[in-house]
């Protein structure tokens, strides 16, 4: 069984909406949201090199991908 992350942006949500919200909707929008994020990463005007962006892009993704739920 999956452990639920307490920090989660479900319980953030939850919490902030005082349970107004039903939880399969935040279900539905955290999917929506995976889906969402984008895979490829752009590249700004910045000093910075590709990969080292492209790295720091796919590490934040992934935060959020393990924090959503």
């Amino acid at each position: 069984m999956m452990e639920l992350n307490k920090n989660s942006f479900f319980f953030y949500v939850l919490k902030e909406c005082g349970g107004k919200i039903d939880p399969r909707n935040i279900e539905f929008m955290i999917e929506a949201l995976k889906e969402w994020l984008p895979d490829d990463a752009g590249f700004p005007e910045t000093g910075y090199s590709m990969d080292a962006y492209e790295l720091g892009q796919r590490e934040y993704k992934e935060f959020i991908m393990r924090n959503l739920k």
